[in-house]
């Protein structure tokens, strides 16, 4: 293989790790921000439930 397309290939080889990193981080965070986002939904239903039982009792 010429030098040129060592560095072609090694260029390519970067750019894929780049792509692929970047694509788990953004799976990673949309998992936490949907974590998040349960965890204050169901807190917002506990808080809901207690108020509920206070009314009837």
């Amino acid at each position: 293989m010429s030098e040129s397309t060592i560095d072609k290939t090694l260029m390519y080889l970067v750019a894929g790790l780049l792509i692929a990193g970047f694509v788990f981080l953004s799976i990673l965070g949309m998992n936490t921000v949907a974590r998040q986002a349960e965890t204050a939904a169901a807190a917002e239903v506990e808080q809901v439930v207690e108020q509920v039982e206070i009314g009837s009792e």
